[in-house]
């Protein structure tokens, strides 16, 4: 697996944790059944290409049973939405490499027909702006102190940077750094750093996959931020623990 399909198939957890805050919680069938939707573009850079994609997700207070969404203009193409890691309270549409391409996705309106798993309905929609980022430039991944330290250049139009770990070949998210201002251009972490999820911990000598990424907001928005995402752009870069 090459390093641009590593990206792509551990993309969608970068949004999981860190950028989104969401609660799960239990079916209260006396609450009224509603759902929070979210479309953005995500911009992947690799060592050979810069490639953008659709990403989709749905939020939602009871467990759901379907999600489609439909893109803007005729014959648009609709999306198949599933449960994500397993929580059938948050759908999503994780681009595969097919999905990427060179020119901006459709902007517009997007419509979600969402369905829970007592057959309850909702139509809902999230409009796509044309806002973008280019595509951020990774400098330095490296260790430093005893600490594993990254750098990267300013990113135009980038609200907060974070910086990941998974495993080399991205199937497994390690560690999740905190969002940071748009003025800061390095993270530092080791073992001990806040941030680690349950269970996980380094191994010294083994390979992982550290991305660094720039996020910008949908326009307007001042709460709940991480369910209104207008641009993701992210590099990565393959390290070594020590």
């Amino acid at each position: 697996m090459n390093l641009s399909r590593k990206i792509w198939k551990c993309f969608g957890a970068i949004i999981l944790v860190g950028t989104v805050t969401f609660t799960s919680c239990k079916d209260k069938i006396e609450d009224p059944f509603n759902a929070t939707v979210d479309v953005f573009v995500q911009r992947v850079k690799t060592e050979t290409s810069d490639k953008l994609a659709v990403s989709l997700y749905t939020f939602s207070n009871r467990e759901l049973k379907t999600v489609k969404a439909t893109a803007p203009g005729q014959g648009a193409k609709v999306y198949d939405l599933a449960a994500t890691d397993g929580n059938k309270q948050m759908f999503s549409y994780l681009p595969v490499t097919a999905d990427y391409v060179n020119d901006m996705p459709s902007n517009g309106t997007y419509s979600f027909e969402v369905t829970a798993s007592d057959n309850s309905k909702l139509t809902i929609t999230d409009l796509l702006g044309t806002q973008s980022l280019a595509a951020i430039n990774l400098k330095t991944a490296a260790f430093a102190d005893g600490k594993l330290k990254t750098t990267w250049d300013a990113l135009s139009g980038s609200e907060n940077y974070t910086v990941k770990l998974f495993s080399a070949d991205g199937s497994t998210l390690f560690y999740v750094g905190p969002a940071l201002l748009s003025t800061i251009l390095e993270f530092s972490f080791n073992n001990s750093t806040q941030g680690w999820l349950s269970g996980k911990s380094p191994v010294v000598g083994t390979d992982y996959l550290v991305q660094v990424l720039g996020v910008k907001f949908e326009d307007g928005v001042t709460v709940d931020k991480g369910y209104h995402i207008q641009f993701v752009s992210l590099a990565s870069k393959i390290i070594k623990w020590q």
